[in-house]
């Protein structure tokens, strides 16, 4: 886990400084004060991404194992974890400025791949609102729109398939995704929308194979894109959260 820590703080090397001071002025305050809630969404936002790290860290081990079910099992478990874990990550940054611009939109309705949600902090108050909305619509072009639709297609269909590598030095991993069989499963416009994240989520795919996608590639991507994000995010939002939590002392 130190390792993992380690990891996580090198990536989004911004969030170690801003952490240690939001965790030094909400340490005080208990209950519902709007510091010490800021507190616990950082909390869980530094916990929700040391598990999309542990995730690869598994699967880093598992896909370079000789391919058995048993392994084939852990790639799917560790995998489906990781795409829950990237997508409760961005949810939390969305709750931590909804919070910190007081845009009083609900939990519910609090997620970054929403574009009323961006355009809501675009009308807000605040150091940096059109900035940080900016970025939230750049990530959502950019691959975070199609990451969304993607989970949602394997969480609620199900679908991923995996294969043993029979192709000499394809890449890393020797447990594939069989990408066609996902298609099978999935309407022409859901089809149109894994096309597109795949491509988007650069280098996945097996040269000359298309229809297989490395699993340790798309995570790690994936990982990079959510690490930006973030990084990227508290760089504009810093300024907002030092006067929220000054005007809440």
């Amino acid at each position: 886990m130190h390792s993992i820590a380690e990891k996580f703080y090198q990536d989004i090397p911004n969030f170690g400084t801003i952490w240690n001071e939001v965790a030094e002025i909400s340490g005080s305050r208990y209950g519902n004060h709007p510091n010490a809630i800021l507190g616990r969404y950082f909390q869980s936002l530094t916990d929700s991404c040391e598990q999309v790290l542990y995730a690869l860290e598994r699967l880093k081990y598992y896909t370079r194992q000789e391919p058995s079910n048993i392994c084939q099992f852990y790639v799917s478990n560790y995998l489906y974890d990781l795409l829950t874990r990237v997508k409760t990550s961005t949810d939390i940054m969305a709750l931590i400025i909804n919070h910190i611009y007081r845009l009083k939109i609900s939990d519910k309705e609090c997620s970054l791949e929403k574009r009323s949600f961006s355009a809501k902090l675009r009308e807000s108050i605040g150091t940096n609102n059109k900035a940080t909305a900016s970025i939230i619509d750049k990530a959502s072009n950019d691959w975070l729109s199609d990451f969304y639709k993607f989970r949602n297609i394997v969480i609620h269909k199900g679908g991923l398939v995996y294969i043993s590598s029979d192709i000499p030095k394809v890449g890393e991993s020797l447990i594939l995704l069989a990408r066609g069989e996902l298609l099978r499963l999935t309407s022409e416009s859901e089809k149109e929308i894994l096309d597109r994240f795949f491509n988007k989520i650069r280098n996945i795919c097996i040269n000359g194979h298309p229809y297989l996608v490395d699993p340790l590639k798309l995570s790690r991507n994936l990982w990079k894109e959510l690490a930006k994000l973030i990084q990227e995010l508290l760089n504009e939002c810093y300024p907002q959260i030092k006067l929220f939590m000054d005007s809440n002392k």
